[in-house]
C-alpha cells in the first residue's frame, strides 16, 4: 500500500518534467534529484520498520514465529524498497519521452524471474522462488535508476543521499542487531516482548535523525495542510514543489 502511494504521487511529475523537457531541461535533473531524495527519506524507514516488525507481525497473523514467513519478509521488503526507488527516474524517463530503459527494466525482471525461478526453485523449493523474484526485481529496477544517472551524467553516489546518509546507517543497524537479536534471545524472551525492546528503541533513534533532516518541515507541512485538511487540490504539492525543495536541501546543508 506505500508503494502504491508513493508510486501513484510520482506520477504527476510527468507532466511537468515533459513541459521542462521543451523549455528548460536543465531545470530536469534539480526536479529528480529532489524526488529521489524525498522518497529515500520516505520509503528507507518504512520498509526497514516492516523487515524490524516481521517476527512480531508473524505472531499476531499466524499466531506464532513462523521463521519461513520472517525470511520471505524480508526478502520481499528488500525487493520491493529496490523498485519503489526505482519510481522519479521511471518517471523522468516518462516526461522525456525516452522509455528504452522503462522497458528493458521491465524486461529484466520478467526474464529473470522466468529463468532463475524455474531453476532456484527446483533446487531450492519456495525459498528459490522468492529469492529468485527479489533478485529480478532488484536487478530490473537498478537498471532504471542506474542508467538515467549515467545518461544524465549524475554521479551514482547520489543514489544514496548525503542528508540522509545517517538514516541510512541508522536503518541498516537497526535490521542487522534485530536481526541478531532474535537469533540469540527469540527462544528465551516472549516474541512481542522481544520486538518491542528492539523497535521502541529503534524507532527513538530513527525520529532524531528523521526531525533533524532538511525535509522534515516540508513532510511535516505537507501531512498537516493535506492530509489533515483533505484539501485534494494540495495533494500534489509535495511533488510539484520538488525543485525549492532540493534547494532547501542544498542550503541546510551548506
Amino acid at each position: 500500500q506505500f508503494r502504491g502511494l508513493i508510486v501513484s504521487a510520482n506520477q504527476v511529475l510527468v507532466p511537468p518534467i515533459a513541459a521542462l523537457h521543451e523549455k528548460t531541461p536543465e531545470k530536469i535533473q534539480p526536479v529528480y534529484l529532489g524526488s529521489y531524495q524525498l522518497l529515500f527519506y520516505l520509503a528507507f524507514p518504512v520498509y526497514s520498520s516492516v523487515i524490524i516488525c516481521t517476527p512480531a507481525i508473524s505472531r499476531l497473523w499466524i499466531g506464532h514465529y513462523e521463521n519461513t514467513f520472517v525470511i520471505f519478509g524480508f526478502l520481499l521488503a528488500i525487493g520491493w524498497l529496490m523498485n519503489t526507488l526505482a519510481a522519479p527516474a521511471f518517471f523522468a524517463n516518462l516526461g522525456i519521452g525516452k522509455l528504452r530503459w522503462n522497458v528493458i527494466g521491465h524486461i529484466t525482471i520478467a526474464v529473470l524471474n522466468a529463468g532463475l525461478g524455474f531453476v532456484s526453485g527446483k533446487l531450492f523449493g519456495g525459498l528459490g522462488v522468492v529469492i529468485a523474484w527479489v533478485i529480478s526485481l532488484a536487478a530490473g529496477s537498478s537498471i532504471v535508476y542506474i542508467s538515467y544517472h549515467i545518461e544524465h551524467k549524475i554521479p551514482v553516489i547520489e543514489l544514496l543521499p548525503k542528508a540522509s546518509r545517517k538514516i541510512f546507517i541508522a536503518c541498516l543497524s537497526g535490521i542487522i542487531l534485530s536481526a541478531f537479536i532474535h537469533k540469540q534471545y527469540s527462544q528465551l524472551v516472549n516474541i512481542m516482548q522481544l520486538n518491542a525492546m528492539i523497535f521502541i528503541p529503534f524507532a527513538i533513534v530513527l525520529s532524531v535523525f528523521l526531525w533533524i533532516h532538511p525535509l522534515r518541515n516540508r513532510v511535516i507541512g505537507w501531512i498537516t495542510n493535506d492530509l489533515l485538511n483533505m484539501e485534494i487540490r494540495h495533494s500534489k504539492s509535495l511533488w510539484t514543489n520538488i525543485p525549492s525543495i532540493a534547494s532547501k536541501c542544498k542550503e541546510e546543508q551548506k
